[in-house]
């Protein structure tokens, strides 16, 4: 069927756009990922008509949460970044919106007072002061049927679940940092985004805001970029940009710290070469200019992006 082929594609979206995340990454293994499924878009019991069955609109999620599942779980299998895989149909339930074709002035079948998504021709639905959705109007089609306020409010709120364990929700400010931290992968996770490789003397950055800490905030970032256990970079900020200049593959530290006092460190490679393309100078057949590729069409040592019996473009 033809919602089968889109399922599939989709699947294989999803795959390539997790390898593209993880090759991005300079720790991969330490990185959490949580895909979030999406709820039911219909109200059960809503088969009353021909073209838009509720049973069938729900079959078909469903068929299509149990390949997301399936594909996360063989994707973990395999690859160095894990990813969660969290839907939302039982946290969303009762809290779809109804039909446009359902919605009258008869009795029982009027719009749902406490939807989480945004139902036709309307947008940014969110919680009055006396519990009910209220949502503003939107032509834009691509507002439809999407998550309002309240059920990004909702989906954050799973997010948080997922990543906390039920311990340090529980615990409060007053309980010692030691206790909580005992909580391994929890209590804070320093996390480094940016380049692992870099062309000597060009610069070089790095973007730490994606670290965590469950209590305060991080108040402090710490780089040891050559790795010999002295953090010769100490700011307030999480982004830093710097030249290097030495030759070489480096087992890099990130030490951050929050205002309660507690550290984590994030250990990373980095590796600085004549060309940058990633390939160590002693292995690279064209240390000089990038070619990450390595592609030697005559077969004689030397790249083809460097080599002058050859006839392709350097790159």
């Amino acid at each position: 069927m033809r919602h089968r082929k889109k399922i599939d594609a989709t699947m294989t979206k999803t795959t390539t756009l997790l390898s593209h995340i993880q090759q991005r990454l300079t720790d991969p293994a330490h990185t959490r990922v949580i895909l979030i499924g999406y709820p039911y878009l219909i109200q059960a019991d809503r088969d009353v008509f021909r073209d838009l069955p509720s049973t069938r609109v729900r079959a078909a999620e469903d068929e299509f949460r149990t390949k997301q599942a399936a594909t996360i779980k063989a994707w973990n299998t395999s690859h160095a970044l894990k990813v969660t895989y969290t839907p939302t149909t039982a946290l969303f339930t009762n809290h779809e919106p109804e039909t446009p074709m359902w919605v009258s002035t008869s009795p029982g079948h009027q719009q749902n007072m406490y939807r989480w998504i945004n139902g036709v021709v309307e947008t940014a639905g969110h919680r009055n002061e006396d519990g009910l959705t209220q949502p503003y109007p939107s032509q834009d089609m691509s507002n439809f049927y999407h998550p309002n306020v309240i059920g990004h409010e909702q989906i954050a709120e799973l997010v948080h679940d997922a990543l906390l364990s039920r311990t340090v929700r529980s615990a409060s400010l007053s309980e010692s940092v030691a206790q909580v931290a005992s909580v391994p992968g929890v209590r804070m996770r320093a996390a480094v985004m940016g380049q692992s490789q870099v062309r000597r003397g060009n610069p070089l950055s790095l973007d730490a805001s994606s670290s965590y800490t469950a209590f305060g905030h991080i108040r402090r970032w710490q780089w040891d970029l050559n790795g010999d256990g002295h953090y010769e970079i100490d700011s307030a900020t999480p982004e830093i940009t710097r030249t290097l200049t030495r030759i070489g593959t480096y087992q890099a530290h990130l030490r951050i710290t929050d205002t309660t006092g507690t550290s984590d460190t994030l250990t990373f490679p980095i590796q600085v070469t004549r060309d940058g393309d990633g390939v160590p100078d002693t292995q690279d057949n064209c240390p000089t200019i990038a070619n990450q590729d390595q592609t030697d069409t005559d077969h004689d040592g030397i790249g083809d992006a460097c080599d002058p019996h050859t006839t392709r473009t350097p790159r």
